[in-house]
């Protein structure tokens, strides 16, 4: 089992016990379990004190294990919840989420009833080296019942050169595949790297043709292994190199049109969004990303309580954009602990916890498709460690927490949120088994707070704290509230009311109402591409587009790379078009004088660079002009503005006209709503009180 070097050591002369696997923390609720433990070398001790601590750092159990040469056996029989089994002789502890398994709590029985929202990062390639800890980290997530698992590939590792491939370059990645094929763990395969051998343009590859011939490859391969694919991690932030939204489509245009081509039914995911940006959304939408792919996704690490906040504005997003019935998938969404130890303190963990499920709780009501809580194992980045397991692997609270809500949300749809006559929680869920009519109230408020209780409007079948333990309710229908979140069972015959209609509620609804009336159209593919060849000499990145370094220049010059990934030529009608935005930020087609061919002819698997010029002398310098190329159906469009110096200044104010600073009709008000703007003695005056 795989160890941190600083718990392979001997400490105060007493041996160092590794787990002889990490499944065995995950135990069945009031059964017997045998904790089994290795040591490096033979123990002359016949007995070892340990002890179990509850979730809260209560004595739960203390005992003796014992020792037959080097192995350490310790029996106990634990309720439902998380406990720590610590061995206070070397100073170990080990998480232990004693839960029924997703299979026998939920699905015994049946062949696969997984739900499809429920995922986790695991990003095993890249951070777990040891094969045995792989395998126990695939069964455990399978345990927990699991859809999918997140993987990360380093194309360069395994086609370090052009064609020649080595699938177990990148860390031993197809057996890790091969493994998870075994444990029936589908993969979500992630991406954000290019070979030299491609050439680049900031981080994404330059010939987009030897890409798809890549990814086709690849694709034929590991089609087994995959349920979906990322193209491009984050690529609005430094994984891209920074640049903007239409050198991004591309690249996402040309492996879901290869995938199409060949056959791979693989479905693309494209956006894997870092942060929302206006400019950057806007010119995703524009290059056609939302139809390139199968799924859209996003990242966040916002605290729990902006959760809704978040999704709903890339929700809205989509509205705006024709496409509110489009699959969202949550592919990275954490919550960290101070790095540093091995495993967090109790506060951090549980905090952990509590943020990770309420942000799945609340994605899972507004619609969202698909949540990635990261990451799965023990994982140090800056400041923060964001494992949901220890440096042993063993399961944090944040691991058991998620298990809960997989365990009793799984097949389960948002219906409302829970009227409550005198409050007490921020947020309310209600979720209803649509074939069993099961229903689990979730309620959550901010902060842990000691002492809070809860008064629930009717007898529950049973209230859950996040990590799985079961709560008592008083007489008077309380029930402690202290962390802020609970798990709820209604009766079948029970009575509510749900709350007045929320934005979440509005939002869900859309989007159900979407989906019935268009359905889910597969994504469209693009046998021609277009990409702008960014010239860094000639443009800056700025604002979501370019910016043209000379301020002198009366003519916008370059050119655009048109790539044809069918067989055969193509003979396609071409065109250039500008909407320039005036001083009021409205933006109209303007006929400005462009140099473009009429018509183009692209070889079959191949390419062909088309030169571009754009009169710059009548375009007003503070403006933003859009280009909008068209080569028969395909389409690209960028923004370019001119870099504004004295001189362009200049060259502009000399087109000007004296205007009588005291003719009020001639200005546009741009105070806000309370202010007041007028003049007193010749002097501009505005009053904001």
């Amino acid at each position: 089992m795989f160890l941190s070097s600083l718990f392979i050591t001997l400490l105060m002369g007493t041996s160092v016990w590794t787990p002889t696997n990490v499944t065995q923390f995950w135990t069945t609720p009031n059964e017997p379990t045998v904790f089994r433990f290795s040591s490096g070398e033979l123990s002359n001790s016949e007995n070892v004190k340990f002890e179990v601590w509850t979730t809260d750092g209560e004595l739960f159990l203390t005992g003796e294990g014992k020792v037959e040469e080097n192995l350490l056996s310790v029996d106990a029989t634990l309720p439902q919840g998380f406990f720590e089994l610590v061995l206070p002789g070397s100073d170990q502890t080990f998480g232990v989420a004693c839960q029924p398994s997703y299979w026998e709590a939920n699905r015994s029985g049946m062949e696969d009833q997984r739900d499809s929202f429920f995922a986790i990062d695991s990003a095993s390639t890249w951070l777990v080296q040891n094969d045995s800890a792989r395998e126990d980290l695939l069964k455990n997530a399978r345990r927990m019942g699991l859809a999918t698992y997140r993987e990360r590939l380093n194309w360069s590792r395994i086609e370090n050169k052009e064609g020649c491939f080595n699938f177990e370059g990148d860390n031993r990645s197809e057996s890790l595949r091969m493994l998870a094929k075994q444990n029936d763990m589908p993969i979500l395969e992630l991406f954000h790297d290019a070979p030299d051998w491609t050439s680049r343009i900031g981080k994404f590859p330059e010939d987009l043709i030897k890409t798809a011939d890549a990814w086709g490859t690849i694709g034929k391969r590991w089609n087994q292994y995959w349920n979906s694919i990322e193209v491009w991690n984050e690529p609005d932030i430094l994984f891209s190199g920074d640049l903007p939204a239409d050198q991004y489509v591309p690249v996402l245009k040309t492996v879901a049109n290869e995938f199409s081509r060949q056959g791979i039914e693989t479905p693309i995911v494209g956006g894997i969004i870092a942060s929302f940006r206006d400019d950057y959304m806007d010119s995703l939408a524009e290059n056609g990303a939302v139809d390139a792919c199968d799924y859209f996704s996003f990242h966040t690490y916002c605290r729990a309580y902006d959760m809704e906040d978040v999704c709903i504005r890339y929700l809205r997003w989509l509205e705006k954009n024709d496409a509110e019935w489009k699959p969202v998938w949550i592919t990275e969404c954490g919550r960290p602990w101070k790095k540093g130890t091995s495993r967090p303190d109790r506060e951090s963990d549980l905090a952990s916890a509590i943020d990770i499920v309420q942000k799945g709780v609340a994605a899972k009501a507004l619609g969202i498709d698909a949540y990635f809580p990261f990451v799965f194992p023990y994982y140090e980045e800056n400041d923060n460690n964001f494992g949901m397991c220890d440096i042993n692997n063993a399961p944090l609270r944040s691991c058991a927490g998620y298990a809960r809500s997989v365990a009793l949300l799984s097949g389960k749809r948002c219906v409302g949120s829970l009227a409550f006559p005198d409050g007490g929680a921020e947020r309310s869920y209600l979720f209803v088994d649509c074939e069993t009519a099961e229903k689990i109230a979730v309620f959550y408020s901010r902060d842990r707070i000691e002492g809070r209780r809860l008064t629930l409007p009717f007898s529950p079948l049973f209230v859950e704290r996040v990590t799985g333990e079961r709560l008592e309710v008083a007489e008077d229908g309380s029930v402690d509230f202290r962390d802020g979140f609970l798990f709820v069972g209604l009766p079948e015959d029970c009575e509510y009311d749900l709350s007045e209609s929320t934005d979440v509620d509005t939002i869900r609804r859309v989007r159900h109402a979407a989906r019935v009336k268009h359905g889910v159209d597969p994504r469209h593919n693009y046998p021609i591409v277009l990409r702008y060849d960014f010239d860094e000499t000639a443009v800056c990145v700025a604002n979501g587009g370019y910016r043209i370094l000379d301020s002198t220049a009366d003519t916008f010059s370059g050119s655009l790379s048109v790539f044809n990934f069918d067989t055969h030529e193509k003979t396609l009608p071409f065109s250039l078009a500008v909407a320039v935005e005036d001083e009021n930020g409205k933006s109209t087609f303007e006929r400005l004088n462009t140099a473009v061919p009429k018509a183009i002819s692209v070889p079959g698997r191949g390419r062909v660079t088309i030169p571009f010029s754009i009169d710059l002398t009548n375009l007003y310098p503070f403006s933003v002009s859009k280009l909008f190329f068209q080569a028969g159906d395909a389409t690209l469009s960028f923004s370019v503005s001119q870099s504004v110096d004295e001189y362009s200044f200049r060259k502009f104010s000399s087109l000007t006209c004296k205007l009588d600073i005291r003719a009020l009709d001639q200005w546009r008000k741009s105070s806000s709503s309370n202010g007041q703007i007028g003049f007193i003695d010749g002097l501009l005056t505005n009053d904001d009180s």
